[in-house]
């Protein structure tokens, strides 16, 4: 994973918004369109949503619960699969 991914996928997991995620990482990026439509690039690369699927704990999931959001599931899924419950 490179640097801005990294940058990129901690700041996702401060609030899960992935727009405001990629313009911190990226800050030449002003448009909210082109930044919503490369984080979710970004969301989809493997080593990246393995990052954020091991960051992520229980206080996000609660808070991602009331959001509706496919990729959260999909995060939440990959870690009880990991811990195998």
């Amino acid at each position: 994973m490179t640097k801005k991914q990294k940058i990129f996928a901690d700041e996702y997991l401060i609030d899960l918004n992935a727009t405001r995620a990629y313009k911190v990482a990226y800050p030449r990026v002003k448009n909210d369109d082109i930044a919503a439509a490369n984080a979710s690039r970004l969301l989809r690369n493997a080593k990246v949503f393995v990052y954020i699927a091991e960051n992520l704990d229980e206080t996000c999931f609660s808070y991602a619960e009331n959001m509706t959001k496919p990729s959260v599931s999909l995060y939440r899924e990959y870690i009880l699969e990991k811990r195998g419950t």
